[in-house]
């Protein structure tokens, strides 16, 4: 419940955890798989001359075929990667590396995640084009833009299938389609799809594709990149050592990460239907919670077309800070948690129009897997008594207004 101090700013209630975009707790089951290659089977899974060695380097294949199931390909084009961060910047600059002068163009949009962006951009001081395309303000991809930009010269195209501050789900069948015209390859960052969006690879035209394990209830410090068996030798490393993985991402993998991210993966997929439906009604009742709350509220991006449990939303006239120092105890965010700078405004939100004294009112909610019916209702309580406060014109622990 809703408790304000004597000294009138403040509240407190227990903590409700609303930040699945930016990482998810592991989930018990995953921790039960993780388990005996901590306690019990530690050996080097390169080492292939014992039994213990033989068992850990079973179980990194049992977990790289786990994986491979869940997206409908083969074992061999997944590689293992310590998160998204490193699998975008291997699929880019790898790709980068093997280009010829006849393609030296790069395409991405204005809303990507930083590790997208930045590698590329880092690519302009070698030579390369770079072209951002920007998005409508429902936050979706501009595909005439898109067409008009592409061409022969174009080297790789990289579209966000799941965006992770809104929650817009990007066109991906159309992009497929106007890369394919040009024979472009085209790389998806599909760390927040999992568990979330169907998404069966081989019905798609993805040449690569990014994934992280701590989005989908799975430890951190481990990711993966698929590769179209078509566009391997294309691929080159960005570092080198013991030859693993083909030589394309060389060093002694994490057996418990791997097998805790192909437990994680199978369960994400396994139980996604499920998981839709309960994401999707509480989040609805948190959005109609605004809706009739009588606040100027305003959701970001474009709702008919987003993942589950996702809501953007700006209350312009009330700094997201300040209601987050009233909801102390819901964990959530006012951008994305990868920003380094807090202050520095949303590149997504301003690649949506959204004005900067617009994007300092806006939070991220995300439910997930472990938000209770209980955590519902204490939330909509929250934005109930927010709004009677306000309406009654009673400011008091809300005084840092726009």
């Amino acid at each position: 419940m809703f408790i304000v101090d004597s000294d009138g700013k403040s509240a407190k209630h227990r903590q409700i955890y609303l930040d699945y975009q930016a990482s998810t707790p592991v989930d018990p089951r995953v921790l039960d798989a993780m388990g005996p290659y901590f306690r019990d089977y530690y050996a080097n899974p390169h080492a292939t001359t014992h039994r213990h060695a033989l068992e850990t380097a079973r179980a990194v294949e049992r977990a790289r075929l786990e994986i491979a199931d869940v997206l409908g390909v083969a074992p061999t084009e997944i590689i293992f990667s310590s998160g998204a961060t490193e699998s975008n910047n291997l699929a880019i600059l790898g790709i980068a590396k093997d280009s010829s002068k006849q393609r030296n163009t790069l395409i991405t949009q204005a809303t990507e995640h930083q590790s997208v962006l930045e590698p590329i951009r880092s690519l302009k001081s070698k030579g390369f084009n770079v072209k951002v395309i920007g998005v409508h303000g429902t936050g979706i991809i501009d595909l005439d833009q898109l067409e008009r930009t592409i061409d022969n010269r174009t080297l790789l195209v990289s579209v966000m299938l799941v965006n992770n501050e809104t929650g817009v789900i990007q066109p991906i069948e159309e992009v497929v389609q106007i890369c394919r015209k040009f024979g472009v390859l085209l790389h998806c960052d599909c760390a927040q799809v999992l568990g979330r969006v169907n998404l069966d690879l081989s019905l798609l035209g993805i040449d690569l594709a990014t994934f992280s394990g701590h989005k989908i209830y799975g430890p951190k410090g481990v990711g993966a990149l698929f590769v179209r068996s078509k566009v391997r030798r294309q691929l080159k490393p960005l570092f080198f050592g013991g030859g693993q993985q083909g030589g394309l991402r060389p060093g002694t993998l994490p057996v418990p990460l791997c097998v805790g991210f192909g437990c994680a993966a199978t369960i994400a997929s396994q139980e996604r239907n499920s998981y839709v439906t309960e994401a999707n009604k509480k989040i609805q009742r948190i959005k109609i919670a605004f809706e009739q709350s009588g606040l100027n509220v305003r959701f970001n991006g474009f709702h008919e077309h987003t993942s589950p449990g996702c809501l953007n939303i700006s209350i312009p006239g009330i700094r997201a800070e300040s209601l987050l120092e009233r909801w102390n105890g819901l964990e959530l965010s006012t951008g994305s948690a990868c920003e380094a700078h807090k202050s520095r405004t949303s590149h997504v939100l301003r690649s949506m129009n959204i004005s900067r004294s617009i994007a300092e009112c806006t939070l991220r909610l995300s439910v997930g897997r472990f938000t209770t019916n209980q955590d519902i209702s204490e939330i909509v309580s929250m934005i109930s008594e927010t709004s009677e406060m306000l309406q009654g014109n009673n400011y008091r622990g809300l005084e840092k207004m726009v």
